[in-house]
């Protein structure tokens, strides 16, 4: 029988999946099935062409590691794997919850590119000098009328055509603190793909797909060695894009090359193909690279400013 153990990474907004079909040579493809709550089920995005749905990835020595960057938050859920071309034999993992106080915007086709969203940001986003992208708001939300109506002949009134509502129609806003952050939201949008967004459940925003409208970004100080940036994102709600997802933070080829120029490098250091998989093989982190790691937040509240020893004068200077 094949196994299926899962592990939370609320600090990354993503679960570790890893399947083992070792029992059952004859099967060389395989996909994970996401399992939620209500009992609806939606498979888990691969990262290896196996086919052409996107979501059956090729084992290797009878195994594989995924990651499911859309897992929803604060819902517990649980995962099953089967064959690629069978469902008759599987196994299903004990359940996880994903569950944390930032929101998330993420790129589900790049996973690499996903951002975590800072809430805890007093009124003034000055008050906060680390590094990270902060949540600035959200506008009214709109669902546009599809529906229409249709004149009749001698009639006094119309009939009407009832089409299905659409989805939501809004704007973001986000502030970013540093260069880097700014630089980082700039790379997430580059590509015109739909974002998925997340926040914690108490916020009642509901997970959803988000095709970016003309992305801007706007300068606070004519100081423009002050580097708070604010990110304004309008967006038409869409469905789940299809594909496959490129690799996470710290297990794509790109990521290796600091390190180990040649394969033989990466051999030789005692790197496998599964500490590649999991992300481990460029600890320590590559220098250059803006890891979850490097955003701490030093100030959550006003209180905590002066007890720190600085002014706003001082935040704002960056001291």
């Amino acid at each position: 029988m094949p196994s299926i153990t899962v592990t939370n990474q609320p600090v990354y907004g993503r679960n570790l999946i890893q399947i083992n079909w070792s029992d059952e040579p004859s099967v060389t493809f395989a996909r994970v099935i996401r399992i939620e709550s209500d009992g609806s089920e939606e498979w888990v995005r691969a990262h290896t062409f196996a086919d052409t749905d996107g979501y059956s990835i090729e084992l290797s020595a009878g195994l594989a590691v995924l990651y499911d960057t859309e897992a929803p938050m604060d819902v517990p859920v649980s995962y099953r794997t089967e064959s690629d071309y069978s469902s008759s034999t599987a196994s299903t993992s004990d359940s996880v919850l994903m569950s944390g106080n930032d929101m998330w915007l993420k790129a589900p086709l790049r996973p690499w590119a996903d951002q975590r969203v800072t809430q805890g940001t007093p009124g003034v986003p000055e008050c906060v000098p680390e590094s990270g992208i902060y949540f600035g708001g959200m506008a009214t939300d709109s669902r546009a009328n599809r529906s229409g109506i249709i004149p009749i002949n001698n009639r006094r009134n119309p009939i009407s055509a009832a089409r299905t509502r659409g989805g939501i129609q809004s704007t973001m806003l986000y502030a970013s603190r540093r260069l880097v952050d700014r630089d980082a939201m700039v790379e997430l949008n580059a590509p015109g793909d739909a974002l998925f967004f997340q926040a914690p459940a108490a916020y009642g925003i509901i997970d959803h797909y988000q095709s970016i409208d003309q992305y801007q970004i706007n300068r606070l100080s004519n100081d423009h060695r002050k580097e708070w940036r604010t990110h304004t994102l309008p967006y038409t709600e869409v469905d789940r894009p299809p594909g496959l997802a490129e690799g996470i933070l710290g297990n794509r080829w790109v990521d290796l090359c600091d390190p180990y120029a040649t394969f033989g490098d990466a051999e030789a250091a005692g790197q496998t193909w599964t500490n590649v998989m999991l992300g481990q093989a460029t600890n320590p982190p590559i220098p250059g690279f803006r890891l979850y790691s490097d955003i701490p937040i030093d100030f959550a509240t006003y209180a905590d400013i002066p007890l720190g020893g600085r002014t706003y004068e001082d935040l704002m200077e960056d001291r």
